[in-house]
C-alpha cells in the first residue's frame, strides 16, 4: 500500500484517570512502547480550540461533483505552559457533524461553556468570518487565515509535529478518534481528498507555535508568516 503523507508509527497517546473526581486531573503521556514519558496537569497548560467549519468555494465545488460533504470540525488542545514541554499538543476533544450556521454556533457556545478555553481559532473562509462577526461578543474567538494555501502547506507544521511524536491522542477514545486517526493515515497529501479533520488539527500546531505561551524553538517551514 503506498505510503501517504502521515506514518501510523508518529502517532503518540496518552491515558486519563478513569475517575473523574480525581484531584488534579493528570494525563499520562506514553512512548511508543506504553511507557511515561511525562506526566501533565492540564490546570498548568493552555487550552484552546481550533475550528474548520467547512463552506469554502473549493469545498463546495467538490460537493457538486458528487464527493463527500464537507464536515465542521472543532477540536479541544492542550499545550503546556512550560519552555520545557511547550512543544507538546495534547488533543483532549473533538466535535464533527454537518451543522448550519445556527448549529455551528450553538456547538461553539457549548464546547466554550464546557471547556473554557483561553481561545477558539477559526478559520476565517466564509462561514468562519460570518461565525467570528456574529458571535465575537459572547465567544474568545479569533481568525486563523488560510491565506489561500493548498492544504498540504497549511498541514506543514502538523506533518513535523506528528513525526517528532509531540501530538498526543487519547488512547481509550472511541467515539470520534478512530475516524480522525483513518482520515490522518489515508492522506496523500491532496486538496481533494476529505481532510477537516486534519484542517482542524494543523490549525492547532500552528498556534502552538505562533501563539505559544513559552518560547520554543521553530524550524523554518516554507508556509510564510501566519500573524
Amino acid at each position: 500500500m503506498e505510503q501517504g503523507e502521515i506514518n501510523s508509527k508518529w502517532l503518540r497517546y496518552y491515558t486519563q484517570p478513569e475517575t473523574w473526581n480525581l484531584k488534579p486531573e493528570t494525563l499520562t503521556l506514553m512512548e511508543p512502547d506504553g511507557r511515561t514519558l511525562v506526566v501533565i496537569d492540564p490546570a498548568k497548560c493552555r487550552r484552546f480550540v481550533t475550528v474548520d467549519p467547512a463552506g469554502t468555494s473549493a469545498e463546495r465545488a467538490r460537493e457538486r461533483r458528487g464527493r463527500e460533504p464537507s464536515y465542521s470540525v472543532a477540536q479541544v488542545w492542550e499545550q503546556p505552559r512550560s519552555r520545557e514541554q511547550a512543544h507538546l499538543l495534547i488533543l483532549r476533544h473533538q466535535v464533527r457533524g454537518l451543522f448550519g450556521f445556527d448549529e455551528l454556533l450553538a456547538m461553539l457556545h457549548k464546547l466554550n461553556n464546557e471547556w473554557q478555553p483561553e481561545r477558539i481559532w477559526i478559520e476565517n473562509e466564509k462561514l468562519g468570518q460570518a461565525t467570528i462577526d456574529i458571535a465575537r461578543q459572547s465567544l474568545p474567538i479569533e481568525p486563523i487565515p488560510t491565506l489561500q494555501r493548498d492544504k498540504l502547506t497549511r498541514a506543514a507544521r502538523l506533518t513535523l509535529k506528528l513525526s517528532r511524536g509531540e501530538i498526543f491522542l487519547p488512547k481509550y477514545e472511541t467515539a470520534w478518534r478512530p475516524d480522525f486517526e483513518r482520515e490522518l493515515l489515508a492522506w496523500k497529501g491532496t486538496d481533494e481528498q476529505q481532510t477537516d479533520q486534519i484542517d482542524a488539527a494543523a490549525y492547532a500546531a500552528i498556534v502552538a507555535e505562533t501563539q505559544s505561551p513559552a518560547p520554543i524553538t521553530i524550524l523554518p517551514i516554507n508556509c510564510g508568516a501566519w500573524n
